[in-house]
């Protein structure tokens, strides 16, 4: 769709602009069936929900390769969904206090695991951003 060359482009923008070695990975919405299949070894999956442990917390704790993150629509993901996605190993993690609107979510949660796959890159841990 459009919109999602759009976020496309302005991640392979951003990647430009900040130096980055590698823009983002953007991709198409999927089914909850087939985000699931699309976790690589080595990839931290996190499922976005409010009142749970801070992302920052997670994503140190699991020092991941690369990081999968779900952004539940507006309305936020639904009962069957949820118990799907912890089923298949998804880490619940919070983006604060404040109910955010899904766009504003995943924009928070992508630079939060920028900010510190690009940390652990410093420090010599390999780190890529899905």
């Amino acid at each position: 769709t459009e919109r999602v060359a759009r976020w496309r482009r302005l991640a392979l923008s951003a990647a430009k602009q900040s130096q980055s070695p590698a823009a983002m990975e953007v991709r198409s919405p999927v089914s909850i069936d087939d985000m699931i299949r699309g976790i690589q070894p080595g990839m931290l999956a996190v499922v976005c929900a409010q009142g749970s442990e801070p992302l920052s917390e997670v994503i140190r704790r699991a020092h991941p390769r690369g990081i999968l993150i779900a952004v539940g629509p507006e309305g936020d993901f639904d009962e069957r969904e949820r118990a799907q996605v912890a089923d298949a190993g998804f880490v619940a993690a919070g983006l604060g206090p404040n109910r955010l609107r899904s766009e504003t979510a995943a924009l928070a949660a992508v630079a939060i695991a920028q900010g510190l796959l690009h940390d652990a890159q410093g420090t010599g841990q390999d780190a890529e951003t899905k």
